[in-house]
């Protein structure tokens, strides 16, 4: 259900391609990509795609919450998610697989790119590809992930965004 895919198989005009570029050009020099250093105004393409969420713990487990869910993605699962937890919301395998992955995305401060089918009911048969990359809100320790997820054929118009050096 769940897998890895290579960056270079995802397409350059896909959301999570686009935001691969804006992640990597914000990082700060000590390899951290500070949430401040986002300007979405710049990105109106990818906004609808990107999922923030914050990595917590709830009753003693680690989990993330949907701090924020773009329009995009809201319509992708049918449901807006916004102040829900992953734990409350994919309860199957599929939940576990989801917050190893974030988990590892924070502990080795690398984005990691997944090829998968929605985790959720009357959704299985959406494919989409996911970005999970590292975050950090104070600009050092990294404690959120922005999530890129769009259908797998999902293109946007490139020509719109400004993809700048914004450190």
């Amino acid at each position: 259900m769940l897998g890895e895919v290579a960056f270079d198989e995802i397409d350059e005009r896909h959301p999570v391609r686009r935001f691969e570029k804006i992640w990597r050009r914000g990082l700060n020099e000590n390899g951290v990509f500070a949430r401040s250093c986002f300007n979405p105004a710049l990105y109106s393409s990818i906004i609808p795609w990107i999922v923030i969420l914050e990595a917590m713990t709830r009753e003693g487990e680690e989990d993330y919450l949907y701090r924020l869910c773009g329009t995009g993605f809201t319509s992708l699962v049918g449901r807006e998610l916004t102040g829900q937890y992953i734990g409350a919301v994919v309860k199957s395998e599929a939940g576990r697989i989801m917050k190893r992955e974030l988990s590892q995305t924070i502990q080795f401060r690398v984005p990691k790119y997944s090829e998968t089918k929605l985790p959720l009911k009357d959704r299985e048969f959406i494919k989409v590809y996911r970005g999970a990359f590292p975050v950090s809100s104070d600009g050092v320790h990294i404690d959120q992930v922005f999530a890129v997820v769009a259908r797998t054929d999902c293109v946007v118009d490139t020509r719109t965004d400004c993809v700048v050096d914004i450190r």
